[in-house]
């Protein structure tokens, strides 16, 4: 690793030198990534693939992991269902603000702000005698403010600033976190626009995993709004690591390394293998299916979905199949306030379900659904469920085969 920034604050080199060496020595740094509640496993599985990682374990809506500092970047770039990457800087009990001044002015600041004008602070707090997160925060800023006036350095509150701590009381507990990420990882950077309430990139990219457990050779998604369904699941196929079109927070602290940085990249893109798989996404709203050219011209894909507009109870899905042997539908069936009062929308899962059963058979599916009850109304056969929330609404995940009447696919 290429030596770090050098500090423009009045920190000298040579002590910044030392301070950051022993830090990037250190192998067990602990991290914790978010996901969508209920695919906390679907997670530690990606992080256990990660390089360097020493040890993982789950809590709910996220994993905590050990590794070196090359962990956070192959973190960032490869995970495809974390919402962020936090770097976890200490932990301590802070029952007053004068111990929680004392105790956060104890904190190597420095490392993470040697080279930045200004920090931004965000804090949540439950089950605390500290309660008012804006008191916490101007308590927290003074006391990073003294700490790193020894080294010469003004260095300012401003909700702004490019490195934020992410500060968390719970009884009365203060877990202090670097936030890696920036904005979270769900805005991959390659969106040019977005339908009505897309589902989020990261938990698309937690349904394909939890659903593709053999490769399909078609993808299909009847309800397809924005595509985030189907663009994930050609980032899946291509083996193209979701953050390669963006930028993270970690890139503006002083221990980055652009050369270490630009060499996980190029390993990355030589480690692609794409697996050959049809893609297709379609929508009846002619709104919601706007002309994508643009975010698949950004992905760069081997596998190049094609959208278009369409009734899906319309779609004969035996013609659509055709020529495929291992057809899958991933969707996300209509709910909520975008779709108008919830009888509308268990009605038309009654109808998807018998759309289903008429013309589907051979097809595997995993689809996102407010309504599970309905498919065993309907019976068709579910061979898994995951329950999760999504946009604040308690869905299902069902996964399930289609047979014929053989009992076997077509």
């Amino acid at each position: 690793m290429k030596t770090p920034t050098q500090p423009k604050l009045g920190l000298s080199s040579a002590s910044f030198r030392r301070l950051v060496g022993r830090y990037l020595k250190t192998p067990t740094l602990e991290f914790y990534a978010t996901c969508a509640p209920g695919f906390e496993s679907v997670l530690a599985t990606e992080i256990d693939r990660l390089p360097y990682v020493t040890n993982s374990s789950v809590q709910h809506g996220g994993a905590t992991f050990f590794g070196s500092l090359e962990t956070m970047y192959h973190a960032n770039l490869r995970l495809r269902t974390a919402n962020l990457i936090l770097l976890r800087l200490a932990r301590f009990l802070a029952q007053s603000h004068p111990m929680l001044y004392d105790r956060a002015g104890k904190l190597p600041w420095e490392l993470h702000l040697a080279n930045q004008p200004s920090f931004n602070i965000k804090v949540t707090t439950k089950a605390s005698k500290l309660r008012y997160t804006k008191q916490i925060r101007k308590t927290l800023s003074a006391a990073i403010r003294r700490r790193l006036s020894r080294y010469g350095m003004d260095v300012k509150y401003d909700p702004r600033a490019k490195l934020t701590f992410n500060i968390r009381f719970f009884q009365d507990r203060c877990t202090v976190s670097l936030n890696t990420s920036g904005d979270r990882l769900y805005l991959r950077g390659y969106r040019t626009g977005t339908g009505t309430a897309p589902i989020r990139a990261t938990t698309a990219a937690a349904v394909i995993t939890q659903a593709v457990k053999t490769s399909p050779d078609l993808i299909y998604d009847p309800f397809c709004g924005s595509g985030t369904l189907v663009f994930e699941a050609a980032l899946a196929a291509d083996k193209k690591p979701p953050g390669i079109s963006r930028t993270f927070a970690f890139q503006d602290a002083p221990y980055y390394s652009k050369a270490t940085w630009d060499h996980i990249c190029r390993l990355v893109n030589s480690e692609q293998r794409p697996d050959t798989v049809a893609l297709f996404g379609s929508d009846i709203n002619p709104e919601a299916v706007p002309d994508l050219t643009n975010t698949i011209d950004n992905l760069n894909l081997k596998n190049v979905p094609s959208f278009w507009c369409a009734d899906a109870l319309n779609i004969d899905l035996r013609d659509l199949r055709r020529h495929a042997q291992t057809p899958l539908i991933i969707t996300n069936l209509p709910y909520g306030t975008r779709f108008g009062p919830p009888s509308s929308a268990k009605r038309l899962v009654k109808k998807f379900c018998d759309h289903l059963m008429t013309f589907g058979a051979g097809w595997s599916y995993a689809i996102i659904t407010k309504h599970p009850e309905v498919f065993q109304d309907k019976q068709v056969p579910v061979s898994g469920a995951t329950r999760f929330s999504n946009g604040g609404i308690t869905v299902s995940l069902l996964t399930g085969q289609i047979l014929n009447d053989s009992g076997v696919p077509s």
